[in-house]
């Protein structure tokens, strides 16, 4: 599923925006890319959008349909992002307690939901 839109983007998020995984809530993996035809992916282009030229491009994303995916898998990601995290996921709530409401989640809303309130407010550890 291609994107006949364009959009306006910096250069340095062409560059980097390259095979990253999406999930949706009918069970279903994607892959998606950010796509430019003004945008000549070589050290210059790399180099030069890292430091001092980054202009805005057009861009369009291209969708790519991968396969089912079970909740398991998805929890597992999830959870592998909370123990990689430079306190984005973690800056309201402890990893420990995060992955603990993750295992706990029963569907995809569920995950939604937690992740929309890690943003914004603190999870209370739960007591025993």
């Amino acid at each position: 599923m291609n994107g006949s839109w364009k959009s306006l983007v910096n250069l340095l998020s062409v560059l980097k925006v390259k095979n990253v995984l999406a999930f949706d809530k009918e069970g279903v993996k994607w892959r998606y890319d950010l796509s430019s035809f003004q945008v000549k992916d070589n050290l210059w282009t790399r180099l030069a959008a890292n430091t001092f030229y980054n202009p805005m491009v057009q861009a369009q994303l291209i969708w790519t349909q991968l396969d089912r995916f079970a909740l398991t898998e998805l929890k597992e990601m999830l959870k592998d992002c909370v123990n990689k995290d430079d306190d984005l996921l973690t800056q309201f709530t402890a990893p420990d307690v995060l992955i603990s409401e993750i295992d706990q989640a029963q569907n995809f809303q569920d995950l939604c939901s937690l992740l929309k309130k890690a943003e914004v407010d603190p999870i209370e550890e739960k007591a025993e």
